[in-house]
């Protein structure tokens, strides 16, 4: 049974300053006043330390350190206004704070004995600090420290009370992310087990630099520094990526970045990204996205175009079979000054220009070809380019053009446009199939699948053979969870090119998730081949491989040929499960205690590992704590409920054996070795009867079930 609570330890270790870095100094300087504070861990004999932000200790602390570290006393620098301090755990030295910009007074006084004391009440407090900061379900910092470290990226805290009501200033470039995963088990047990492995996969993913909240109930956070917002909407594809690997049926992320020098409030940032959160649950069951504000929804590439516009266009086609709409655009930011007067003089009495706003207008011209319109727009730029600096771009669409309707082709104008901006100042585009591929590469970066998907398609319909558009569309469905409608489309793409990487990667990933494993690996060696030093293709591959037995491969793939490991902590896992298949247990137990220290809250690693030192007498207890960690960890998957019943077979535990082999059997439904493991704990209980009908099941079904 699954239970929420795993309390901390009641311990101040170095990496909890690095996750809680704001209140280790908020702490620190309630005590002791200064400019900042930062955190030295204890060196162990090193020849270099580093600062908790991850670089080398700066020279100017380096006799401060070593004299806290030799003597375990605070020590001062008047020249330099540094005070460092001892942080203890319990009695043990840690590491050193170095507080910066201390009261020089302060420093003159000395009062050796009496620093001590506060670093040792300091450091008390920082252990109920983590008591109080860390969710005991998830073992990550809680909301209200998300809110603290919010504090610190809006200056909050250093605001009087009125201007904290009035205004936030914020203080650095940020991204705030909230990921959610929701279960939809009806098992309370279920949803603890999903929450607690959703955390440690995040953990993971996310490393020690980069701290992750739980908010509650499934909902986690976790904040960027620094980050360019078109960068977080990759890193945001790839979360979701990542989720999917680790079997989550769903994820969705809202997320804002806001720049510094902004007036926000702390509730306003939680409220956008909470938006966003919403939005992404509309999308699809792994979507994301990202926060716009009305200014930015205005100015987005793709925007509609005004009603007012198209009321005239509509006046202007009323009465024509075909017609091209043009969309002219001024390239630089600087306005010319009368650019819609001018243009409007230079057209004449027979056509209109449409101003939209200072630097966009559209003109209709009726009854025009392709070639027509494009040289009269090459006249017409050319006519209205009244300074030497400036130029500009267009934007054209014609009707009739495949299954749109009149009231469509404004908006083909504008993605026609962005179309020409592909080719830099000064150009123009006819609205395509291409046009379609890159306005569903907008709506796809922003996370908006369901119009990536209608863009892409109707890109297919004016040019079926677009090998962009198909992988494009491909990636999209398999974004969607549509494997089935995701095949086809890198199928008729590799008819094209047969060494198409992305559709060869993206073939075998579609595969492995229908269930289709011997193709996947077909493919997935197919992509390998094209580019050999792919790492996440060899990790995929080489688990497949493991899932089918094919351990000699999986050593081959990741130790002989690709050194040890690949470099790479992910290796290992499969590595080990590869040499356990062997039964080179000694080389598995290596490669399964490298991939637990790199996330040892895996439960598939904890389940190897707790079988294979019950199998070699390396301690019982150990074997069985580890076989339930990993149950605790992940209650949805078969084979660690099998393990778990094997060791207790071992461990003459039959009773439990048979509650965990019935438990892997719901999960799986027939499981040959399941089953054989359930009959054996049946007949170890002296239940001869049953454990012959369950091995006759066995025979009956035959060895593949």
């Amino acid at each position: 049974m699954i239970t929420p609570f795993s309390w901390p330890e009641e311990v101040f270790k170095p990496e909890d300053v690095g996750r809680m870095r704001t209140a280790f100094s908020r702490t620190v300087m309630a005590f002791l006043p200064c400019g900042s504070v930062s955190f030295v861990p204890l060196r162990l004999g090193a020849a270099e330390s580093e600062i908790s932000q991850g670089g080398p200790v700066p020279g100017v602390w380096q006799k401060g350190v070593d004299s806290v570290e030799r003597l375990k006393k605070p020590k001062g620098d008047l020249e330099k206004l540094h005070l460092f301090i001892p942080v203890w755990s319990g009695g043990d030295l840690i590491g050193t704070a170095v507080l910066e910009g201390v009261d020089p007074a302060f420093l003159e006084k000395g009062r050796a004995r009496w620093l001590l004391e506060r670093s040792r009440l300091i450091s008390r407090e920082l252990l109920l600090v983590k008591r109080w900061s860390v969710d005991p379900l998830t073992g990550l910092l809680n909301a209200s420290c998300l809110r603290d470290e919010l504090d610190v990226f809006i200056q909050q805290s250093w605001l009087s009370d009125q201007d904290r009501i009035d205004l936030a200033v914020v203080d650095a470039d940020f991204t705030l992310v909230f990921i959610e995963i929701a279960p939809g088990l009806r098992s309370q047990d279920g949803v603890l087990s999903y929450i607690r492995k959703g955390a440690a996969v995040l953990t993971v993913f996310f490393g020690d630099g980069c701290p992750v909240y739980h908010v509650g109930n499934g909902l986690f956070a976790t904040i960027w520094e620094d980050v360019d917002p078109a960068e977080a909407l990759k890193m945001t594809e790839v979360v979701l990526q990542r989720l999917k690997r680790e079997g989550f049926s769903r994820g969705h992320l809202g997320l804002v970045s806001v720049e510094g020098e902004e007036a926000f409030d702390q509730e306003k940032v939680l409220a956008m990204a909470w938006q966003s959160l919403s939005t992404a649950r509309e999308r699809g069951p792994f979507a994301y996205c990202a926060y716009r504000s009305p200014r930015e929804q205005e100015q987005h590439p793709l925007r509609p175009v005004p009603g007012d516009v198209l009321a005239q266009l509509k006046k202007l086609w009323r009465l024509q079979d075909s017609f091209a709409v043009v969309l002219v655009r001024q390239d630089q930011e600087l306005t010319v000054s009368g650019f819609s007067k001018r243009a409007r003089s230079l057209l004449g009495p027979d056509l209109i220009f449409l101003e939209m706003d200072d630097r966009n207008g559209l003109v209709l011209l009726p009854g025009v070809n392709a070639k027509e319109v494009e040289s009269w727009v090459v006249c017409f730029k050319e006519m209205i380019r009244i300074d030497a600096e400036m130029s500009f771009s267009a934007g054209i669409a014609l009707y009739p053009c495949g299954k749109f309707k009149k009231t469509e082709i404004p908006l083909n104008a504008r993605k026609a446009l962005l179309h020409a901006g592909f080719f830099g100042p000064d150009s123009s585009a006819v609205f395509d199939a291409v046009s379609l591929n890159i306005s569903g590469d907008v709506y796809y970066n922003e996370g908006d699948l369901l119009r990536a998907t209608k863009e892409y398609c109707r890109g297919l319909e004016l040019d079926s053979d677009n090998v962009n558009l198909l992988n494009s569309l491909g990636v999209t469905y398999v974004q969607m969870n549509q494997y089935r409608a995701a095949i086809p489309c890198f199928e008729k793409v590799l008819r094209v090119d047969g060494n198409d990487f992305m559709a060869l990667y993206n073939l075998a990933a579609a595969f492995r998730e229908v269930g289709e494993t011997i193709k996947a690996i077909i493919f997935f060696e197919k992509a390998l081949a094209v580019e050999p030093k792919h790492v996440d293709i060899t990790l995929q591959l080489a688990g497949l491989y493991c899932q089918h037995g094919f351990y000699d491969k999986t050593v081959e793939l990741l130790a002989e040929n690709n050194g040890d490991g690949l470099d790479d902590p992910g290796a290992y896992r499969f590595l080990g499960e590869a040499y356990k298949g062997l039964g080179e247990n000694d080389k598995a137990l290596s490669c399964l205690q490298k991939a637990s220290r790199h996330n040892p809250r895996d439960p598939f690693v904890l389940s190897q590992l707790g079988e294979l030192y019950a199998e070699e007498g390396q301690g019982e207890e150990i074997a069985m704590s580890l076989c339930r960690q990993a149950v605790d960890l992940d209650e949805s998957r078969a084979d660690l409920w099998m393990n778990l019943g094997k060791v207790q077979i071992m461990q003459n535990d039959f009773i439990g054996a048979v509650d965990s082999l019935q438990k892997s059997l719901r999960l799986s439904g027939k499981s040959a070795e399941a089953g054989y493991l359930l009959g054996l704990a049946y007949e170890k209980l002296g239940e001869v009867d049953q454990a012959r009908k369950i091995f006759r099941r066995i025979l009956k079904d035959g060895p593949n079930k």
